[in-house]
């Protein structure tokens, strides 16, 4: 609801275009999102299509990645290497944590072979 109090926009998404990530990557491009908060089965295909078509996703900023843990395969590393621009947040912990633990990935991270984690605790 963060993004709704403000200014952003919900895009709510066909089931059609939710299972082809050609037509998902289109529909990013074509709606300018800036935000994804995606379940993390989908960031590695949407990833491995963008890198593999040379696809930039130019207006995205930051993508969230919950429901699995993170883990950042080579087509992610790949993705996120010629996305420079685009910061992956780990949302994914034990549902104790879930709203107060959280982890920002840079390029940097990943071009420097970082593992992911659930985030630092809060003291």
């Amino acid at each position: 609801f963060l993004g709704l109090t403000s200014g952003g926009v919900l895009h709510v998404i066909d089931k059609e275009v939710q299972l082809n990530v050609s037509a998902l990557t289109d529909y990013i491009i074509a709606s300018r999102v800036s935000v994804l908060n995606l379940p993390y089965a989908l960031i590695p295909e949407l990833s491995h299509y963008c890198h593999s078509n040379k696809v930039i996703l130019p207006n995205v900023r930051v993508i969230i990645s919950t429901a699995e843990q993170l883990k950042l395969t080579p087509d992610i590393q790949k993705f996120l290497s010629c996305n420079k621009h685009i910061e992956l947040i780990n949302h994914f912990g034990p549902s104790e944590t879930h709203v107060v633990a959280a982890v920002n990935i840079s390029a940097k991270d990943v071009a420097e072979g970082h593992d992911t984690s659930i985030g630092k605790a809060l003291s």
